[in-house]
């Protein structure tokens, strides 16, 4: 019944978080009835973002021309204090509360069940290699930022496992966050008593 385009459209957004087949078609035909200029400024805008390349140091996509991002390149950052954190999604949170001064390690969507996938292995033994060229070897501190959510705490308890003796303190976001809950969808005044009151 509906065009084959509609239908490819609606396969591909159903892959995207939070949207079901019945959603993705709905988006699909939503488009299909927009005017020409809105598909060319959606399709210009997404090649843009396959342009986009990842910091070499935290993973967090840029355009920069340089390897690391504005955050990691900035000389004010202070960069023997890291937080590490699921998604994107949550260092754009904690940037917006403007609580943290630090530099930042993304790791990508954790397992169910707690294990690191081998990628996010690696980008905890690029940040170690990083660590290296800070003073003794070592982080002042480096913060488990991860939502407080029961397969986050089997992930956090192996981050610390994985990183002692990399900082002088290995810390978590203070219980200002109800267990369970996101960072992503957190207020700022709940992320700063977050990051304020870390253990």
């Amino acid at each position: 019944m509906l065009p084959e385009s509609i239908k490819q459209l609606a396969a591909r957004l159903s892959n995207l978080p939070g949207i079901g087949p019945r959603q993705a078609i709905r988006i699909a035909i939503y488009i299909s009835q927009k005017e020409s200029s809105f598909i060319d400024d959606l399709a210009g805008s997404l090649q843009e973002i396959s342009n986009l390349k990842n910091c070499s140091d935290c993973f967090l996509p840029h355009a920069n021309q340089s390897s690391r991002c504005r955050i990691c390149s900035d000389p004010k950052r202070t960069t023997d204090l890291i937080a590490i954190v699921e998604k994107i999604t949550d260092l754009l949170s904690i940037e917006q509360s403007q609580a943290y001064s630090g530099r930042y390690l993304v790791l990508g969507d954790l397992k169910k069940d707690g294990e690191l996938t081998p990628e996010q292995e690696k980008r905890i033994g690029q940040l170690i290699t990083q660590l290296t060229s800070l003073p003794n070897s070592q982080a002042e501190e480096i913060i488990i930022a991860l939502s407080p959510t029961n397969h986050t705490q089997i992930s956090a308890d192996k981050l610390e496992q994985r990183l002692r003796g990399k900082a002088k303190k290995i810390t978590r976001l203070g219980r200002g966050l109800p267990t369970g809950a996101d960072i992503e969808f957190s207020d700022d005044e709940t992320l700063k008593n977050s990051l304020k009151n870390r253990s």
